[in-house]
């Protein structure tokens, strides 16, 4: 992120987006295990996303992801992109977090907003 803040503002705001998505998906995780009182709780099935998951454990990270965006936020490498592998990525949002799902580039003007704080609904 600190490399890519003395390149270029936008993949700067790319990292903070991808560092925010990242942090509230992992204290989905950190809350469930405070509410049961246990290191590793399995979440409820019920609270995940398709292809996340399974028949006894949920996925909290990923269903938090999807009622708030609207899908699972995923960053994929640019070949093109001036910084090579210290990018943050193109970020996707996919419907349904499966590989067949319907997959929508999150705007540059999405991102700044969300960031400004003005901007919590779906992409």
């Amino acid at each position: 992120m600190i490399h890519a803040e003395s390149k270029n503002s936008d993949s700067c705001n790319m990292f903070k987006f991808q560092m925010a998505i990242t942090v509230a998906h992992e204290v989905n995780h950190f809350l469930i295990g405070f509410l049961t009182g246990r290191m590793k709780p399995p979440t409820p099935p019920g609270i995940s996303l398709a292809s996340y998951g399974n028949t006894s454990t949920g996925e909290s990270g990923r269903h938090w992801e999807r009622m708030l965006l609207g899908g699972v936020v995923e960053f994929y490498e640019e070949i093109q992109d001036p910084l090579g592998n210290m990018q943050a990525g193109t970020p996707y949002l996919i419907a349904d977090g499966r590989g067949s799902a319907p997959a929508w580039l999150v705007s540059k003007t999405y991102i700044n907003e969300f960031l400004s704080g003005s901007k919590f609904s779906h992409p």
